[in-house]
Order: structure tokens, then C-alpha cells, then sequence
């Protein structure tokens, strides 16, 4: 069978939908299947660096087309970096060997609309992968007005290709209730769960010590946020509890990634003159392991408006590695669906995230008092790797055909 996958990320990218592709498109090959990649020649967090246009890598041949790179400062500039990349896509496309299926994630976003455009025309099918849920997203983040002319017309779209799909990825239950409301058939509907990547993304505790040790963090009680910052993990209340906790000497607080919400905490670091935060770049992906396992305790935000439109994939590493978490976030999301499956006693835990005052009190308690069932937190893990749900998704993809 013949696959084609679109995304702007792919292998070596860090992003996590790159990551995420990479090995979806590495399981198909290893079923016997034919796999082609359309992505984007520049590196997520460092748009400067180009990959190769065209390159082969494990059975899956990969070409990545020119984008411009204006960058994240402002919503038009990443509006004309995803217009680039789609138009160079859709030229692209008229070169390929005709498919039998077409895989679309979602960056850029609403990828699944020029999928649906492009599978018409050659006869193939589609399978969109949800990773977001678009224009929902932006409106919820208020990029985007509910109602305007560009968000209706944006909304048919959407409606539209996944009308027209064989079979929707969405990533929990809440993404597969908001699918279905829009009026797709719910058989076609499957939820599955994004993993962890255990592969690259292990213990390393050797390489955690000397982490903790080049960056000041030794003796020290860490909590650390780890991965993109951005208006859709609200983390203002963390760094509410790092101000209440800013006596508390060897408690310190370590943001990791980018975004621009990170860029906020880094002003507000300075302007306040936090001691107890530091601001650190996104580790390479051979590093993460490390940086991950130098902290105690991890964060995971999921704001209240956006359950079921983006999902804490940044919690799976961590249930694959045994590390404990604090989940912000409303009573009913993802993350209280996972702490029902760990059950009681994993040292995992879910708060408001509006609530800065439970947040450091939380904080406070595991310091003085560990609570990790690091046994527990990886039995569950394994549920969620990519050795066993990729071969699920590649299951789905190619009864799509049928």
C-alpha cells in the first residue's frame, strides 16, 4: 500500500507532531507498506537551520519543501510562515505518485482540508490525525473571533474534510465528543492516545546528576514545566506559587522549552527578580531523558477552554520514566482520566489552574514528603508507548482502504 503523510515536522525535527510522525511512518514501513513525507525544511525551534530537500531514512522517503521563517512575534508573520508552506505543499503534491491513503496532521493548521482537496482529486483516501482541533483552538485562545466570516468559513472547511475522511484520530475522549458534534459519523471516530517515545525520550541518571549540577540544581527540591509554552497551558498560577514560594531557598523552579508565554515568564523572572525560577531552552532530543529526570516534580497545564482541542502529550515521557506529576487543569480532562486509571498513591495529582495557593501548598508537601509510586506510574506507561499504540494507528490507517 501506498501512504502519503503531511506535516510540517518530521525526523529530525523536535516537535512533537514531528516526532510523533516519525514513528507512525517507520511502523507502516516495517509492515510492508510503501511511506512518502511531505514536511517542512525548517528546524521548530531554530528555523534558521535547514534539512535536507530530499533524503531517505528507514524505508520512508521524505521531502521537505521552503517555507519563510518571520517567525512567532506576531500572529501574522506565523500566519504567512503557514501560507508559505502550504503553498509550496500544494505544488509539491502535483509531483507526487498517486497514494491510497493520505495521512494529515495538523500543522499547519487545518492540514486536513488541502489533504481532503488533493485525495478528491487523485481518488485516494484520508485520515486526518488530530493533534489540535482547529478553529476551535484559536477561538478558545481569542486568535479568532466565534462567528466572523473567516471562522465560519474556516469551521465549513473543517466539517467538510473530515465529512469526506475514511477514519478521524482524535487524541482523547473530549476531542472525539467535540468531533461529533460537528455532525461526523461517530463509527469512524477513534480515539487513541499520542505515546511516549521511549526510544529516545529514557532514564538517564548519570546524565541527571550532571544537569542538576551545571545548573546550580544540586540539594535542590526541582519542579520543572517542560516543553512549549504557549496561551493554551496556562501557567500563570506556577509562577503565582513560585512568588509565594520564593523564601523557600531549596525549592526552585525550572522552566524548559519556548513559546511565548515563556518568553513572559523570563520578563517576569527579571522584573521580579524570582531566584528560585530559571528559564532554559529546549534540550536537545537526546537530552530530554536527562533534563526530564533532573527534576522531582513535573507540571502539566491543560487550560479549562481548551479540553478536547489540544492534549497533555508532554505526560506520557513522564509515566514512561516514573516520574511523578501535578496536573493543572479542570475537574474533567485528560489528565483526571489518567489518574483514575493509576488510582491512588502514584504521587500524581490534579489541581485547579487557577489556584496558585494549592499549587504551592501541593509543592510544599511533596518536598517534605515524597509521594511516588514510580512502579506504578510505569505500568501505566506502558499503555501508552509508541511500541504499543503506533501499531494501532498503522492498523487503523490501512483498514481505511477497505
Amino acid at each position: 500500500m501506498k501512504i502519503l503523510l503531511l506535516n510540517a515536522h518530521y525526523w529530525p525535527d523536535t516537535a512533537s507532531t514531528g516526532q510523533h510522525l516519525t514513528g507512525l511512518a517507520e511502523e507502516l514501513v516495517r509492515q510492508g507498506h510503501e511511506v512518502r513525507v511531505i514536511c517542512g525544511r525548517r528546524k521548530y525551534d531554530e528555523p534558521s537551520v535547514l534539512f535536507a530537500s530530499h533524503e531517505g531514512r528507514n524505508g520512508v522517503q521524505i521531502r521537505r519543501i521552503w517555507n519563510s521563517a518571520l517567525g512567532k512575534g506576531a500572529k501574522w508573520r506565523r500566519a504567512i510562515d503557514f501560507a508559505t508552506w502550504l503553498i509550496w505543499a500544494e505544488i509539491a503534491l502535483w509531483r507526487e505518485p498517486k497514494p491510497d491513503v493520505v495521512v494529515t496532521l495538523t500543522t499547519p493548521p487545518l492540514l486536513s482540508v488541502m489533504g481532503a482537496r488533493y485525495a478528491a482529486r487523485v481518488g485516494a483516501r484520508l485520515v486526518p490525525w488530530m493533534m489540535d482541533l482547529n478553529p476551535d483552538e484559536a477561538v478558545a485562545a481569542g486568535w479568532l473571533r466565534k462567528g466572523s466570516l473567516f471562522e465560519r468559513f474556516l469551521r465549513t472547511q473543517l466539517v467538510k474534510s473530515l465529512k469526506q475522511a475514511t477514519a478521524v484520530i482524535a487524541l482523547d475522549r473530549f476531542m472525539g465528543d467535540r468531533i461529533a458534534a460537528k455532525g461526523i459519523d461517530r463509527q469512524k471516530i477513534h480515539v487513541l492516545a499520542p505515546w511516549a517515545h521511549e526510544n529516545e525520550v529514557k532514564p538517564d541518571p548519570e546524565g541527571s546528576r550532571e544537569f542538576r549540577k551545571k545548573h546550580g540544581l544540586e540539594g535542590m527540591f526541582v519542579v520543572m514545566y517542560s516543553g512549549n509554552h504557549s496561551p493554551v497551558h496556562p501557567l500563570s498560577s506556577v509562577v503565582d506559587a513560585a512568588i509565594r514560594l520564593r523564601d523557600e531557598r531549596m525549592v526552585k523552579f525550572v522552566f524548559v522549552g519556548g513559546g511565548t508565554v515563556w518568553g513572559e515568564i523570563k520578563k517576569t523572572k527579571e522584573r521580579e527578580n524570582l531566584t528560585n525560577v530559571m528559564c532554559l531552552p529546549y534540550q536537545p532530543l537526546n537530552r530530554v531523558g536527562a533534563s526530564l529526570g533532573a527534576a522531582d516534580l513535573h507540571l502539566v497545564a491543560m487550560g479549562n477552554a481548551f479540553v478536547g482541542l489540544v492534549h497533555p502529550c508532554k505526560v506520557y515521557n513522564l509515566l514512561s520514566m516514573g516520574l511523578p506529576w501535578v496536573g493543572l487543569g479542570p475537574k474533567e480532562c485528560h489528565l483526571t482520566d489518567l489518574l483514575k486509571e493509576l488510582g491512588k498513591d502514584s504521587g500524581c495529582e490534579v489541581v485547579s489552574g487557577k489556584d496558585s495557593a494549592a499549587l504551592a501548598k501541593l509543592i510544599l508537601e511533596h518536598q517534605r514528603s515524597p509521594k511516588v509510586s514510580k512502579e506504578k506510574l510505569q505500568a501505566v506507561g506502558r499503555n501508552y508507548q509508541e511500541s504499543f499504540l503506533a501499531p494501532k494507528l498503522a492498523k487503523i490507517i490501512v483498514a481505511a482502504t477497505v
